[in-house]
């Protein structure tokens, strides 16, 4: 056993000592109760009390930057282990899901006990009953809209883009969670539809549509005790925006709106540049149509080149 402050050498010495097949624990100092055991080839990060030996996870998922946390995570595992609460859960949070907030990771784990003590739903509780109502309620388009684009194709693409989502709870369901189901929609559909700067714009307004409606029901006062969720997340998510160019910028836009000419300008058209041999046939045609156009009005002549 050795008392020593961790830090990313500490790291590197334990694994070493595992490629030895010594048998070793580092103690930290700053955060008794933190410890680095090696007993294998692969070293890990413990709890260790008096009453309790708790497996945090294997060093190599964790940077010396991890360490700050690893010593938060210390005395929430101590009060959640005197109030009888699930620690792998908490440790699953914080390796598994990636928290680096300890306190953020006991409450996410206590969400999910809720939902297992049928005390609030998942997403994908949330939304396969609203989708149920809205059948029973025979309003076939909304179901037909809200089921192609919530995810509910098993093995569909678009159920890969609530991965993350589907089995969270709706209390641990923030902002960020939504909206990164929202970019993976838009990046993945207009990725497939270069020409068409909207096309993974409206897929994810679909799904945005989608999401406000399941979030909407499930805060509704009838089923917010069941559901778990009493403030409607969603209502702060942004709306996906589609491209929409500014009124006086030409682009995406000139070989549709026809560039209107001056009198200055159409003189010096049908007087010098229809006759410059750097002006393509196409465009000498076009000026003099459109110049010879008896119909259009004097000085607003369209020239759609």
């Amino acid at each position: 056993m050795v008392q020593i402050l961790l830090n990313g050498n500490v790291m590197n010495a334990a694994r070493r000592a595992a490629t030895r097949g010594e048998k070793i624990e580092y103690r930290d100092t700053l955060m008794p109760g933190l410890v680095i055991r090696v007993r294998s080839s692969t070293p890990y990060f413990y709890w260790l009390s008096k009453s309790k030996k708790l497996k945090i996870g294997a060093i190599t998922s964790f940077v010396p930057d991890d360490l700050e946390m690893l010593r938060g995570l210390i005395p929430v595992l101590k009060n959640a282990h005197k109030e009888g609460e699930n620690l792998n859960a908490i440790v699953n949070e914080v390796v598994l899901k990636g928290k680096k907030n300890p306190e953020d990771a006991r409450i996410a784990a206590q969400e999910k006990k809720d939902v297992e003590d049928g005390k609030g739903w998942t997403f994908r509780m949330a939304r396969d009953i609203y989708l149920e109502n809205v059948k029973a309620e025979n309003r076939k388009r909304s179901y037909g809209n809200d089921k192609s684009c919530l995810g509910c194709e098993e093995g569909g693409e678009i159920e890969n883009d609530f991965r993350d989502l589907l089995d969270m709870p709706m209390k641990s369901i923030q902002v960020k969670d939504l909206s990164t189901v929202l970019k993976r929609i838009k990046k993945r559909v207009g990725d497939r539809n270069p020409k068409n700067p909207n096309a993974g714009s409206s897929s994810a307004i679909a799904t945005y549509s989608g999401i406000q409606a399941v979030f909407k029901y499930a805060t509704l006062p009838e089923n917010s005790e069941l559901s778990g969720l009493d403030q409607n997340t969603a209502r702060m998510l942004n709306k996906p925006r589609k491209v929409d160019f500014d009124k006086n910028d030409p682009r995406g836009k000139a070989s549709a709106v026809a560039i209107l000419a001056n009198v200055k300008q159409i003189r010096k058209l049908l007087t010098v540049d229809l006759w410059n041999e750097d002006v393509k046939e196409i465009y000498k045609w076009a000026i003099y149509i459109q110049a010879c156009n008896p119909s259009a009005p004097y000085g607003q002549i369209g020239l759609i080149l």
